[in-house]
């Protein structure tokens, strides 16, 4: 199987992989947000005066880190499903070139794309249980099947370069949908938001009632 349109597809798939890693960064910087927002402190005396940090789940809502985290498990966990679904389609791909012309399994390729397939779809997985863990899956699944369709739909186009088939026209609209899509789920998003009952932090809480610090 010869990989189609092999300069800009890796250079596709390499700031694919980048922005992944940037966002996952981004998801740890924005948890750490959320928990540290999610306590105020309180002075109390206990042998020494101590500070305890005291959960305020009210006031973690309204920060911007905590709407981001709304979203980044279910794109994050898309943008891998979309490599997953690729690696997937290769490995296909090369088991019926296997078949009806040569044997593509002399080769280590099958294997590290079955392999990838189990990791990255274990790692699609986790994210994505991630987001329904602290959030309502109205907000959770319906970003995920958007993110997923979207990544997937630019790495085939990219990868079996379905874009020289386009027009001008096909390309145009192309975009308009897929931008009109990303607004759509940022709506779905928004309106959850507003929705107060939605929302589980527990995970993020340890299981120390409170954290307690020297003043």
């Amino acid at each position: 199987m010869h990989l189609a349109g092999s300069e800009i597809f890796i250079v596709y798939f390499a700031l694919l992989v980048s922005f992944g890693i940037l966002w996952f960064c981004a998801i740890v910087l924005a948890e750490r947000k959320v928990v540290k927002t999610m306590y105020i402190e309180a002075e109390v005396f206990i042998h020494n005066l101590s500070s305890e940090l005291i959960p305020n789940i009210e006031q973690a809502k309204n920060c911007f880190a905590y709407r981001f985290l709304g979203v980044a498990y279910a794109i994050l966990g898309g943008m891998i499903g979309s490599i997953t679904a690729l690696t997937a389609k290769a490995f296909l791909e090369m088991m019926k070139e296997s078949f009806s012309e040569e044997n593509q399994f002399l080769s280590p390729a099958p294997y590290l794309c079955f392999l990838l397939v189990l990791v990255l779809g274990g790692t699609q997985i986790h994210f994505l249980n991630m987001g329904l863990r602290r959030f309502d899956q109205l907000l959770t699944v319906p970003v995920f099947i958007v993110s997923i369709t979207i990544f997937s739909s630019a790495i085939g186009i990219i990868f079996f370069q379905e874009y020289d088939q386009f027009t001008a026209l096909q390309l145009v609209f192309f975009s308009i949908s897929m931008s009109l899509t990303w607004i759509g789920i940022a709506l779905i998003a928004w309106g959850q938001f507003n929705i107060k009952h939605h929302c589980n932090l527990e995970p993020l809480i340890s299981n120390e009632s409170y954290i307690q610090i020297s003043p």
